[in-house]
């Protein structure tokens, strides 16, 4: 076992954010060194931070920037208007990001010009190291890192 991958985004599972019901993977996931993604949006990213600094040897990774992938149905901006939330995560060192599900946030073409600025944000607040390139969005487009692709200007 490498790591978990959860989503909590259905109703029968988003209780789980903050109710306590998933200590016991939390603490046993923290006690064996496997790291845990997880896909907050909303509300959800501040219970990620509330989680991430409960358990300090946590590894956490938020999965598409904190937006909710296709399924948060925001582009553009709106999508984005809560970044700082996402944000402050950054002053956990057990939470990375995953730069990921970019088609999903942007009604512009590839390679999404207009979300740059906010990936830009995202790998300058939380360093390289802990902002993770998802590249299936980009196998047929490029090559390039989007990561270092955006921080070029």
């Amino acid at each position: 076992m490498l790591g978990f991958r959860f989503t909590l985004s259905q109703p029968g599972q988003r209780s789980a954010w903050t109710d306590g019901s998933l200590e016991w993977l939390w603490s046993a996931c923290e006690r064996e060194g496997l790291p845990v993604g997880l896909m907050p949006s909303g509300a959800n990213v501040a219970a990620l931070g509330k989680i991430a600094a409960a358990h300090p040897g946590l590894r956490l990774i938020v999965d598409h920037l904190g937006r909710g992938g296709a399924a948060g149905g925001l582009r553009d901006d709106a999508a984005f208007a809560d970044l700082d939330d996402l944000l402050a995560l950054a002053r956990l060192p057990n939470v990375a990001v995953k730069l990921s599900a970019l088609p999903a946030y942007s009604s512009h073409p590839y390679p999404w010009r207009n979300l740059h600025g906010y990936v830009r944000r995202i790998v300058e607040t939380f360093g390289a190291e802990r902002s993770e390139e998802h590249t299936s969005e980009l196998q047929s487009q490029s090559t390039i890192s989007y990561a270092v692709f955006c921080l070029k200007k």
